[in-house]
């Protein structure tokens, strides 16, 4: 059986994977801004489930769609949900209250897994690996940085309301799904089923 705190690694990597953003944004996210069901997201009216963060490094306002492919491990990390950050840290007493601050350990196992000549996984890797699905897709690189948080503040300005973000999470959310059918073949075949199992404890096999 595979730890909760292991399991919770996986559903890390594979949502970082999935998402393109930074580590340290995901690793920080709460579950108050995490839109899930449509009542939420209703209130804003968004169109699906999405989460919203801030750029690490712009500070700018963001949204991410949660698309079908996104839910398993969404919905796995809501199931054992110890406080109030979707990736809680390991570690009892007072940084139990505190998110995730090392995800390390899930890479060797991972790279175990792939084929020898894969490049060293790094949480930066996951990140270009997304761009890059998002270029074959036929995507230009601006709307690849507008995908992945890698935008100034001139494009966005400083409207960081929930209905604002809302908006942009629909506008984008087509091409989340186009990318995540790239990354990980059409919905109906075998490689996608771990991820939309709330009991298997690994997106990845």
């Amino acid at each position: 059986a595979v730890s909760d705190s292991r399991s919770i690694l996986y559903d890390f990597a594979a949502l970082l994977l999935m998402s393109g953003i930074r580590k340290n944004e995901l690793m920080t996210l709460e579950w108050k801004d995490v839109f899930l069901d449509e009542k939420e997201y209703g209130a804003w009216d968004a169109q699906g489930p999405y989460f919203q963060l801030i750029t690490s490094k712009q500070q700018q306002p963001m949204g991410i769609p949660i698309t079908r492919y996104m839910m398993g491990p969404i919905n796995r990390l809501k199931a054992h949900r110890r406080n109030d950050y979707v990736f809680p840290s390991p570690r009892p007493g007072e940084l139990g209250e505190a998110h995730m601050r090392n995800e390390r350990k899930i890479y060797p196992i991972l790279q175990s897994l792939l084929p020898e000549d894969t490049p060293r996984l790094t949480a930066q890797l996951l990140r270009k690996t997304f761009a890059s699905i998002a270029y074959r897709c036929g995507f230009d690189m601006r709307k690849i940085d507008l995908l992945t948080g890698h935008f100034g503040a001139f494009d966005h300005g400083n409207v960081a309301t929930n209905a604002y973000i809302a908006v942009n999470v629909d506008h984008h959310r087509d091409a989340f799904e186009r990318i995540h059918v790239e990354m990980l073949g059409d919905w109906d075949g075998e490689a996608n089923r771990a991820l939309v199992d709330v009991e298997d404890h690994s997106p990845f096999v």
